[in-house]
């Protein structure tokens, strides 16, 4: 069992040495494209439009109250993966511009892609179809000239300063490598009253071995050197991006736990945890999802 673990560790090392030096190459290599698992041009189409649903019904709106509020405003995003599906339906919706901030060079155009647009198109219907049609026939790596804005950067920031009016991301601040600097950044980019609306997967990304929270036993320094390059969990738990949020000048509108862990769980291996989680509550510890809504005051 130790040999293995050692040699797991040396793998995790060099790999991230690899995805620091060479991220596009790792990320191909890795096959990661920021979705997920395998599926049909239509089953990701169909993901996009719950996820718009779910953003609709964190914002207390249903599809269409969603598409007025978009409609004439500037939206950012990040963390888009290989697909930008979220950004093309508040294009299609009437927003005057999307961007979005990677860390890695995900964005891609292929049959794939092309097939999940048209699907989405063919989805909406109407207007709004048509028009998320006609913009993906524009589609590059690099977004759409005076519509989609693409970026990369190396924490994951926009740079926007009193630009945006919606800020959105979905299991994407779990991975960035400064929080901090995120809620700072998205805080710039918010005109006053804007909103930010975040789903965030605290899980391990199946890198948990035989509990879902061992994943919290090395120190932090030790996680730095095995994934501090690779889309993988910061190990920040809720109660930090409450925290770090509100320091940066962001109301919290609503906190929504998702999936949890019963306390018993969370007892059975809290003497393992590395110190920072030990003295966490069973509540904190337990909360393995939650949607964040923010806003930016005047």
């Amino acid at each position: 069992m130790i040999a293995g673990s050692v040699l797991r560790t040396g793998r995790a090392i060099a790999t991230n040495q690899l995805a620091g030096a060479f991220p596009r190459l790792y990320m191909r290599l890795a096959g990661q494209t920021g979705r997920g698992g395998d599926a049909t041009p239509a089953e990701t189409a169909e993901y996009f439009l719950a996820c718009f649903d779910d953003l609709a019904a964190r914002m207390r709106l249903d599809r269409a109250a969603l598409i007025a509020r978009v409609e004439a405003r500037r939206v950012l995003e990040y963390g888009p993966g290989s697909i930008p599906g979220m950004a093309m339906l508040m294009l299609a919706a009437g927003a005057t511009r999307v961007d979005v901030v990677d860390r890695f060079p995900l964005l891609e155009r292929s049959p794939y892609t092309d097939a999940v647009l048209d699907e989405l198109g063919g989805r909406l219907g109407g207007a709004e179809g048509r028009r998320l049609r006609t913009l993906a026939r524009e589609l590059t790596p690099h977004g759409i000239p005076g519509a989609l804005g693409v970026a990369l950067h190396p924490r994951g920031l926009s740079g926007l300063v009193d630009a945006c009016d919606l800020v959105i991301s979905r299991a994407v601040l779990e991975e960035v490598n400064d929080l901090r600097a995120t809620f700072a950044d998205m805080a710039r980019a918010l005109r006053a009253g804007g909103v930010a609306v975040h789903q965030v997967d605290l899980r391990s990304y199946g890198l948990h071995r035989e509990h879902p929270l061992d994943f919290l036993v090395p120190s932090p320094s030790l996680w730095q050197l095995m994934y501090g390059n690779k889309c993988v969990p910061n190990r920040l738990r809720a109660g930090e991006y409450r925290r770090l949020a509100r320091e940066c000048g962001l109301d919290e509108v609503s906190f929504e736990p998702g999936v949890t862990l019963a306390d018993r769980e969370v007892e059975a291996i809290r003497e393992r945890l590395w110190r920072d989680f030990r003295a966490l509550p069973a509540s904190e510890l337990g909360c393995l999802t939650f949607w964040l809504v923010l806003r930016k005051g005047a």
